[in-house]
């Protein structure tokens, strides 16, 4: 065992010394006010925030009816948090980001040139990750679909692109709610929850 590792202290299996969650056994090495963390965090961002797009949904404007009409569901013993979503008939592509008090699910659409022909056709791709430990998360690059119209952003997970989510129901995307959630990310990676602030302008 090098001094960049570390024992399990639950499993015994060696581990990264800087890991806060087992890659063997999934426990958590911190104890559980990580979870009580990560919820004051986002609710203390949430209040000091203006929200100045109508695209994303907190407090009580956040209800478990708007949830079941966005079509996403969370963990029975979660809070939910945020919800990037807004009703449309014309603009509305299904893809969405639900972010409780533990983790962030999304829908969004494959990143591929022709989902500009095809997005309304085109079957979701759903999952989630937990949010305490995540490496990396950002709303980046602009869609390089085929085409003119807006489709939607990149949402990478762990610089992975999970998919392309639409920031905004309009023609045009919502600079507002791309900035609002970034800086959600970044006060995540600020308060050691993530580890990895957004590049800078990276999304523009």
């Amino acid at each position: 065992m090098s001094e960049n590792t570390k024992q399990c202290p639950y499993c015994g299996e060696e581990i990264l010394a800087e890991a806060k969650k087992c890659k063997h056994c999934k426990e958590w090495l911190v104890n559980n006010k990580t979870i009580t963390d990560t919820k004051s965090v986002i609710e203390n961002y949430i209040s000091k925030t203006p929200l100045k797009t109508n695209c994303i949904l907190t407090g009580t404007n956040l209800s478990d009816k708007i949830i079941t009409e966005s079509g996403m569901s969370f963990q029975q013993d979660e809070i939910p948090l945020l919800l990037l979503y807004k009703k449309n008939l014309f603009f509305d592509l299904k893809t969405r980001i639900l972010i409780t008090d533990k983790h962030i699910y999304y829908k969004v659409l494959p990143d591929t040139f022709w989902v500009g022909l095809f997005c309304n056709f085109m079957k979701k791709k759903e999952g989630s990750c937990e949010l305490q430990g995540l490496d990396y998360l950002e709303i980046a690059e602009h869609d390089h679909a085929f085409g003119t119209a807006y489709i939607g952003h990149q949402l990478k997970i762990n610089n992975d692109v999970m998919g392309l989510v639409r920031m905004g129901t309009g023609i045009e995307y919502d600079d507002n709610a791309i900035q609002y959630l970034n800086n959600l990310f970044n006060t995540l990676a600020d308060n050691s929850i993530i580890r990895n602030r957004v590049r800078a302008y990276s999304w523009q």
